[in-house]
């Protein structure tokens, strides 16, 4: 660690630039940058942080100078493409000032009323585990990740957990969507990979004990980390095996029609009184591509908004691609709904088949 000292003659201010491991920060910068530009240079830093101490009344401060360091200024945003805090998000895990400029939706905006309005139009989801975890990190929580997160469920146990009548909290089916359509425990959720995070806070209870189906112990490890991290911490353990259906009911049960775009397209143009189209996917989604004839519920409202649905009609499940559907899928069935199938491809199979009709 290092730190330098600059003083500008005649006004005795003094200013400081503190740097180690490659960064640097400057403290109540003067308008000569170039000094501290230079003593960075030589210390082999970067300056990343400004700081000012006090208003200062004797002297113009640097600090608007020299952090505007150009269009190439690396940014590293805290969140990225896929977390519960945002939508839109790029894939990109940093980006630079010059990047957000031209592509930036909101650099776009050509006044602050203009920025205000569009921030104003903006639909937000708050899962409801947030004000856990908001409360936690209030209070601090000493849960550090245990060395074993989840082991796989003891013989006795695992019988109570394969039945939804017996089975003594949620089961978690951390599969693919395909592999959970094809055959699933009845009653189970599906949440894999990424959706376990995002949606997860929608479906789940903090007094609930949990345990998952997955495909190998370290996909039951990754996915129960995922949820130590959110606060679920009552995991009992997981399963591997799926038994395939040995009758043709249990065929039914374990199994999730799935639909492609010209049976869609012909349900709605000549619907029935019973069928209808569900779009789960999020408010500014459906309004950029719109679904003909679907009711729209965002699929965190399941939960809440599923006493609107009726269980004796006929349910196709659409999203964007047709995961969060899958996803929708099981939650109805683990609710009672019985007719009930995934639109695949959802609305990228829908605009691929419109350009081609």
């Amino acid at each position: 660690m290092f730190v330098e000292s600059v003083k500008t003659p005649g006004i005795a201010h003094l200013s400081y630039l503190i740097g180690s491991d490659g960064e640097a920060c400057v403290i109540d910068p003067q308008l000569d940058t170039q000094h501290y530009l230079t003593l960075a240079g030589k210390h082999e830093c970067r300056i990343t942080t400004i700081i000012e101490t006090h208003r200062n009344e004797d002297f113009i401060s640097g600090a608007v100078a020299l952090a505007n360091l150009g269009d190439d200024i690396i940014v590293y945003p805290a969140h990225g493409a896929g977390s519960v805090c945002g939508s839109g998000m790029a894939e990109r895990e940093f980006t630079t000032i010059g990047i957000e400029k031209r592509q930036n939706p909101g650099y776009q905006c050509t006044s602050k009323k203009a920025f205000i309005e569009r921030k104003l139009k903006e639909n937000h989801y708050i899962a409801p585990y947030f004000s856990k975890m908001e409360q936690s990190n209030v209070t601090g929580m000493d849960t550090p990740l245990p060395p074993v997160a989840c082991q796989k469920l003891a013989q006795d146990a695992q019988s109570a957990w394969q039945k939804s009548a017996e089975r003594p909290g949620v089961l978690i089916d951390v599969r693919s969507h395909a592999q959970f359509r094809d055959c699933h425990y009845p009653g189970s959720l599906n949440l894999p990979g990424g959706l376990l995070s995002a949606y997860g806070g929608w479906f789940l209870d903090y007094s609930t004990p949990i345990a998952l189906v997955a495909d190998s112990h370290q996909q039951a490890t990754e996915s129960s980390e995922q949820l130590w991290r959110m606060g679920y911490q009552q995991i009992s353990g997981y399963l591997t095996m799926v038994p395939k259906p040995d009758t043709i009911e249990a065929y039914h049960r374990q199994h999730v029609n799935a639909v492609t775009a010209d049976k869609v397209d012909e349900r709605i143009r000549a619907p029935r009184a019973n069928w209808q189209l569900l779009d789960v996917r999020k408010q500014e989604e459906v309004e950029n591509n719109e679904f003909d004839q679907a009711k729209h519920i965002y699929l965190g409202y399941l939960p809440e908004m599923c006493h609107q649905l009726d269980k004796s009609r006929h349910y196709t499940l659409a999203c964007g691609s047709g995961k969060r559907a899958t996803v929708a899928a099981s939650y109805l069935l683990a609710q009672g709904f019985e007719n009930v199938d995934v639109f695949i491809g959802s609305m990228q199979a829908w605009q691929s088949y419109q350009q081609g009709a």
